[in-house]
């Protein structure tokens, strides 16, 4: 288990999940001697390392996961733009050129792993706090040390209160990066669900099957043998009375082929065919006579 540093000789204590509360812990009915300045102080510079060390603790998640997911990606992308090359010079290239995308996919699954998951950015939003922090604390350390060098031990009255407006406007400043940090994660985290939304539903966009409609020419006076379509030299289905319908039909380019019988001499008509995302594509051909 992660522990803080010691601050001012106390024992270490655990990491918690969720950041120190932002109140003092003073009880209600606590000894006048609790509210002196410079307990305040010892109060306020435990709490202040201990959000710091709750940012620091913070970050190592985010950075391994961070690391891990670029270095996948790297050279998931760099393997993937190798293998088509490679392929090429060993002449296997429609053998293997496609294992080349497959690969550059899961490398921008990685990319986008990290971005929708904020790790990399989480990373950076905590170091920034953190370095943001240590340099408040640090400089009202010091201030307060010239403070106390010039007044009395203990304090009159009114150099308390100096102090404790002191105290109040470094703690200000302390929650006030907290909040920045914190208003920034959400905005980030709205952010990503919305593009995340977004993209879902252009997927589903894309991914919608379109419709081909054939219609074929000089059908009449064909044999009686049926009058094939193919797809890509794959059969997909007849053609009746001139027509045939070829649904559903993933977006994509299609050479499309009919073949029939003339008086026992195969006759054939084959054209070029682009099916969009959910749209309904016509494509006539004629067969010779």
């Amino acid at each position: 288990m992660s522990h803080v540093q010691l601050v001012g000789g106390e024992a270490p204590r655990p990491i918690k999940d969720n950041l120190p509360p932002a109140h003092l812990r003073l009880g209600e009915g606590a000894p006048l001697q609790e509210y002196d300045p410079d307990r305040l102080y010892q109060t306020v510079e435990a709490q202040v390392s201990e959000i710091i060390q709750w940012y620091l603790a913070r970050k190592e998640g985010p950075k391994r996961i961070s690391q891990i997911l670029r270095l996948f990606a790297i050279v998931t992308l760099t393997l993937g733009g190798l293998i088509p090359i490679v392929a090429a010079q060993l002449q296997q290239y429609d053998r293997w050129s496609q294992w080349g995308y497959v690969i550059i996919a899961l490398g921008g699954a990685a990319l986008a792993l990290d971005r929708f998951g904020g790790f990399s950015s989480s990373w950076m939003r905590f170091i920034s706090t953190t370095l943001r922090l240590q340099g408040l604390l640090s400089a009202f350390q010091l201030d307060w040390a010239i403070c106390r060098a010039n007044m009395a031990t203990p304090p009159t009255t009114e150099q308390a209160v100096e102090l404790l407006e002191q105290l109040k406007a470094f703690r200000a400043a302390v929650w006030t990066e907290v909040q920045a940090e914190t208003d920034s994660w959400i905005q980030e985290f709205k952010s990503s669900m919305v593009e995340l939304q977004k993209q879902m539903d252009n997927q589903v966009q894309a991914l919608r099957p379109g419709t081909l409609t054939v219609k074929v020419e000089n059908t009449a006076g064909v044999d009686e043998k049926p009058v094939v379509l193919y797809l890509d030299d794959r059969e997909r289905t007849q053609v009746r009375n001139g027509m045939a319908l070829v649904k559903p039909l993933p977006a994509g380019t299609y050479a499309v082929r009919v073949e029939a019988s003339r008086q026992g001499k195969a006759v054939e008509a084959s054209g070029v065919v682009t099916i969009t995302s959910g749209a309904t594509v016509t494509l006539e051909l004629q067969l010779p006579t």
